[in-house]
């Protein structure tokens, strides 16, 4: 959420901001709510869906390529007017360069199996991710080298530095 936070500011034309390290999105969300901080860079997720339809904050937009299943009310940073205002929060399995092809597409295929059956899939979109049903290796492999190559210029003009 940091990175996400840099970007904004960046593509926002610089706004003089600053980043409040918090020990989890809920003690932010909370000081958002009471005033005591101007924004906040957070996933929509069912908790914050629910503070936005109280009326205790409004959710402005959402950084991806679509709007969030969970929020379709909310429109994207593309049709806020900031087309390249896109952050993605994933998860994904890796494994040690050099394992079998074999292994790889088993856990492929079992990765595949759980999000299309169960409560896997539901579980998620709760918590405000949204399943890529259609990954293979080769897309997520792909995914990383391209969000590496974004996400590198950020963290060094940012200054950030790992604690």
């Amino acid at each position: 959420m940091h990175l996400a936070g840099e970007l904004f500011r960046t593509q926002a034309g610089n706004l003089d901001l600053q980043h409040v390290p918090y020990k989890g999105g809920n003690p932010a969300t909370q000081d958002l709510i009471a005033g005591h901080i101007p924004m906040q860079v957070v996933l929509p997720n069912s908790s914050v869906l629910a503070h936005h339809r109280a009326g205790r904050l409004r959710l402005v937009t959402v950084m991806h390529d679509s709007r969030a299943k969970i929020a379709p009310d909310i429109p994207t940073a593309m049709e806020s007017g900031m087309p390249d205002l896109r952050a993605q929060i994933f998860s994904g399995i890796f494994v040690p360069a050099g394992t079998p092809q074999a292994v790889i597409d088993t856990l492929h295929q079992a990765t595949a199996k759980a999000m299309t059956e169960g409560g896997l899939r539901k579980d998620l979109e709760a918590a405000g991710a949204e399943a890529a049903l259609d990954s293979t290796p080769e897309k997520a492999a792909r995914f990383v080298r391209d969000e590496t190559a974004k996400w590198t210029p950020i963290i060094r003009a940012s200054g950030f530095r790992p604690d």
